[in-house]
């Protein structure tokens, strides 16, 4: 849980270099609050939402599942309070598509090699 958590803080960083306007942080303690509650948001509340929203999900052929994404992406800004802040939902949309991405990559390459 905790190489998550820095995992996502540092995807979090590079987020905040990349879309500097969209995204506003009160400095690195507030980014660090934001990685420890959006991991608990994604792994509590993201698996329920794609559940319940399994049938848009079908429907748009997965591509609602960028939405519920996006959705938990945003309340976790929420939740963490005023020193982390998201412009908007297409922000949080893709903001959350390069979240994935520079989470996928920083976890493939720090991966024990001998863990399966």
């Amino acid at each position: 849980m905790l190489r998550r958590i820095l995992i996502t803080f540092f995807g979090l960083l590079v987020i905040l270099q990349i879309m500097k306007n969209s995204f506003i942080s009160s400095g690195w303690p507030a980014t660090l609050i934001m990685a420890f509650v959006l991991t608990f948001v994604n792994a509590t509340l993201r698996p329920l939402m794609h559940i319940f929203s399994l049938p848009f999900t079908l429907i748009t052929l997965g591509l609602f599942a960028f939405v519920v994404n996006a959705i938990c992406f945003q309340l976790a800004a929420w939740l963490a309070g005023p020193g982390f802040s998201i412009n908007g939902f297409g922000a949080a949309l893709w903001g959350s598509l390069l979240l994935s991405l520079v989470t996928t990559l920083v976890d493939r390459i720090t991966r024990d090699k001998h863990r399966s």
